[in-house]
């Protein structure tokens, strides 16, 4: 907050002078409110305390997109990122705008890990973006509270996870979109499996464990 104050005398005098009156020295104080927006480091500190409110919201993991408009990845971001890849899905790394792409199952859905600088959107902002890639039309109340229940858990890196299940928000769509949502530090992780319906039920143990894995 800052406090500024401002002599008025010279106006005063010019607009006495103009219509023939005297001029008296006034001194007027004024406030000016400067907020800052919330750091980075605040936003993060919200989504690991969202994270942390609903510690066994998902199942235990079983023992041991492609791009945002206008974002560049993250450089280097396999280097500091590493996982472990579910039983029958296949790598398929090569692609610049992803850390990696998996093959899914029979119905070879796509499973895309990728990394951008910063918060990317938002939440909201991401969600409606998949909403639209399946061409599903959300008011914005129901995408509002969409966005605010999250199955969420820390993974094996300490990561806060948010993920989103579009069969809930969307039970007869197909096909239908299951993603993740972790924002580190420095950037934010997307995990997103896209396919058929039935496929996307069937993987999503394989889906959740992935992301439980996600490591430095």
């Amino acid at each position: 907050m800052k406090v500024v104050l401002l002599s008025t005398l010279a106006a005063c005098a010019a607009l006495c002078g103009s219509c023939g009156g005297s001029a008296d020295t006034e001194m007027r104080r004024y406030r000016e409110i400067s907020i800052e927006p919330p750091s980075r480091a605040d936003r993060m500190a919200d989504v690991a305390a969202m994270a942390r409110a609903q510690p066994d919201s998902m199942p235990a993991a079983p023992v041991s997109d492609r791009t945002a408009p206008g974002a560049p990845p993250v450089a280097a971001a396999s280097a500091s990122v590493r996982w472990t890849t579910p039983e029958g899905w296949v790598e398929q790394p090569g692609n610049p705008m992803r850390i990696m792409t998996f093959v899914v199952g029979p119905s070879r859905a796509e499973c895309t890990l990728t990394a951008f600088p910063g918060a990317v959107g938002g939440i909201e902002g991401n969600l409606a973006r998949w909403a639209g890639q399946i061409q599903l039309s959300l008011p914005q109340e129901a995408l509002a509270r969409f966005a605010r229940a999250p199955a969420t858990f820390e993974t094996e890196g300490g990561f806060a996870c948010l993920v989103y299940d579009f069969a809930d928000l969307a039970p007869e769509a197909d096909p239908s979109i299951l993603a993740a949502i972790l924002p580190l530090d420095d950037r934010t992780l997307f995990v997103k499996l896209t396919g058929p319906r039935a496929a996307l039920a069937d993987q999503k143990d394989a889906f959740t464990a992935l992301c439980r894995s996600l490591r430095p």
